[in-house]
């Protein structure tokens, strides 16, 4: 995990309102959430991390991380096929996109459990489902099987990323997209 270069400032611990949980929840456990969380709670803040799917998002699971260790896998065996034409015998690499999508999955939960590591060590709590809004300071998190938890803070940092939206082109039967690959 790159250590922030910035260090948060060690600000003085401001009391927590009776009525809230959290002086921040960041909503997005991807690349810019999971700093800012880090970042919070290197200050002092009482800071809450919710997640609706993997911590480290798309840049560990199907973005920069990901590419990186398949990108590897292709430099590993292009390079073991030309040792072969010079006579080296490399012989173990008889792989295909099986055994690099097992490669890509060991990296990014490798990834993932360091950032857990990295959460706990900074006493930020993490907490897994989907969160809406009630108010200003609440908000509901609702995990995968239907259960319901509320939370309240005094500020809020919502980094979930985005999307691209696909549109329908008539008369073509597929398109991909890199989340659909992986």
């Amino acid at each position: 995990m790159l250590d922030m270069a910035i260090k948060a400032p060690r600000l003085p611990r401001t009391k927590l309102s009776p009525t809230m949980d959290y002086h921040l929840i960041v909503i997005g456990g991807g690349a810019a959430g999971k700093d800012a969380a880090l970042f919070a709670a290197r200050a002092g803040i009482k800071t809450l991390l919710v997640e609706k799917d993997q911590l480290g998002g798309t840049s560990y699971h199907r973005g920069c991380y990901a590419m990186r260790a398949l990108q590897a896998c292709a430099l590993a065996t292009k390079t073991a096929e030309r040792s072969e034409r010079s006579g080296i015998g490399i012989e173990f690499f008889n792989t295909g996109w099986a055994d690099w999508s097992l490669v890509r999955h060991r990296v990014t939960s490798r990834l993932t459990a360091q950032l857990s590591r990295e959460l706990a060590e900074a006493g930020i709590g993490v907490e897994y489902g989907a969160a809406s809004f009630f108010d200003n300071h609440q908000i509901q998190i609702s995990d995968a099987g239907g259960k319901q938890k509320t939370f309240t803070a005094e500020n809020f940092i919502i980094a979930i990323g985005s999307m691209v939206r696909r549109r329908r082109i008539q008369n073509f039967a597929r398109t991909w997209s890199k989340t659909a690959r992986l």
